[in-house]
């Protein structure tokens, strides 16, 4: 059914404020999944701080042309829809990327743009970043990095008193 000139005005309007509020846009070709899939990547969207909405193309690339916001022709491929997120890029691919996973029929993230950047994302470029481990997990692996010298010194240390000791009480 075809919308009516209001209809698409009010859409255009909701879509601008939308992406001026958010940080991170990220471009979803859903067309491969059914409506339990899609409800999945709402529910999930609604629990990362964001909203999934589908919007035909034709007013989104209105809507980005009008932003300023520039991309390259194949994000727009497909059944599109986007995730408007108040979170940064790596918080959000993340758990998409991992839901995408599980699903029999797997979607596409076709890119994503980063509004504070300005900067976009291809959706190769997307997916190593949701592979990327947690802030936690790279901490722990510093600490296990810069630890491990000094570890090693004390072991050296420690094996060295212990063979002096040994020398003492055997004089």
């Amino acid at each position: 059914m075809a919308l009516t000139k209001t209809q698409k005005t009010t859409i255009i309007e909701k879509v601008r404020n939308d992406a001026k509020n958010a940080r991170t846009l990220c471009f979803v070709n859903f067309g491969s999944i059914g409506v339990k899939d899609l409800s999945k990547l709402r529910v999930l969207a609604r629990s990362l701080g964001s909203h999934f909405q589908v919007i035909k193309k034709s007013l989104l690339s209105r809507v980005l042309d009008e932003a300023g916001i520039k991309m390259s022709e194949d994000v727009l491929v497909g059944q599109v829809g986007i995730v408007f997120s108040s979170a940064a890029l790596p918080d959000i691919a993340g758990p998409i990327h991992k839901l995408f996973k599980s699903l029999a029929k797997v979607p596409q993230v076709t890119g994503a743009y980063e509004v504070d950047m300005r900067n976009f994302v291809n959706k190769t470029q997307f997916k190593a970043i949701a592979q990327l481990p947690s802030r936690e997990v790279l901490l722990t692996q510093l600490v296990y990095i810069l630890g491990s010298p000094i570890r090693s010194f004390m072991y050296v240390v420690g094996d060295e008193t212990q063979g002096l000791v040994a020398k003492r009480k055997a004089q």
